[in-house]
């Protein structure tokens, strides 16, 4: 080691002996500076915060709001206490948070729902899981694909579509949908699309959406009800919501942070 470190050190003062600037090149503009990287470069921030503008409440009290905050809430259905929709609501966000798995969500609050929903009921739980997670990533994905740097580069989006028994008719109708990101036709049509969607939005060059080819002839297809925009990064007013969902949002959020 010690040889090693004297080599580099005598290397650098073979380099320090040649004139400043000596075969280099001044590019200091030819590129962007790079970003810092975030404190955990895995976790999906835009994502994160996504999922948490989303207040947990039970079945009555989302009746109860009005419809524009639909979106805006996470419910179970067949769920009356809210501290058991809290619950999933906590363990849902360490999904999108940290990259647990469904087998280690199923573990946090499986018991707690066979004893709302009096039965056991493992496709539900499932759905739970996949489509509240896949909400968030979509959201969090637009967010980051219509960041002004990347279309710039990239200003067209393609459906990219999981083809096989398993793919329901809208995503198999909207396959490789290509258009530019800011065509209007992408209204309604913003995976997830669907309760356990796996479609996903590719972002491309101008060049890449000629070669594979821009669609001149839209689908009729949309989501489904309640799908296909994810929201646009929100606060929640939590002014608009009873003063209980407000205590255990604020207080799950506390927690999750």
């Amino acid at each position: 080691m010690t040889m090693e470190l004297v080599k580099l050190a005598g290397a650098e003062e073979e380099q320090d002996d040649r004139a400043p600037g000596a075969g280099l090149v001044d590019d200091t503009d030819a590129f962007e500076p790079a970003p810092e990287p975030p404190p955990d470069p895995f976790r999906f921030d835009e994502a994160v915060k996504a999922f948490r503008a989303r207040v947990p409440m039970t079945d009555e009290a989302f009746k109860a709001i009005g419809e524009e905050l639909h979106a805006r809430a996470l419910t179970v259905a067949g769920v009356t206490h809210l501290d058991v929709v809290a619950d999933v609501w906590a363990a849902v966000d360490k999904a999108v948070a940290k990259g647990t798995t469904f087998a280690e969500f199923k573990k946090e609050v499986r018991e707690k729902l066979v004893r709302e929903w009096g039965a056991e009921k493992p496709g539900r739980l499932e759905n739970i899981f996949r489509t509240n997670v896949q909400r968030a990533y979509g959201a969090g994905s637009v967010q980051q694909l219509q960041a002004p740097a990347v279309l710039r580069r990239r200003p067209f989006w393609r459906l990219s579509v999981i083809l096989d028994g398993r793919t329901s008719p809208i995503c198999s109708s909207l396959a490789n949908l290509t258009l530019p990101a800011s065509d209007p036709s992408w209204f309604g049509r913003k995976p997830p699309l669907h309760f356990k969607c796996r479609s996903k939005l590719i972002p491309l060059t101008a060049a890449q959406a000629a070669a594979m080819g821009v669609t001149t002839d839209v689908p009729e297809t949309t989501a489904q009800n309640g799908f296909g925009e994810p929201s646009a990064p929100w606060e929640p007013d939590l002014s608009k919501y009873p003063p209980d969902l407000v205590a255990v949002y604020q207080e799950k959020l506390k927690k999750a942070s």
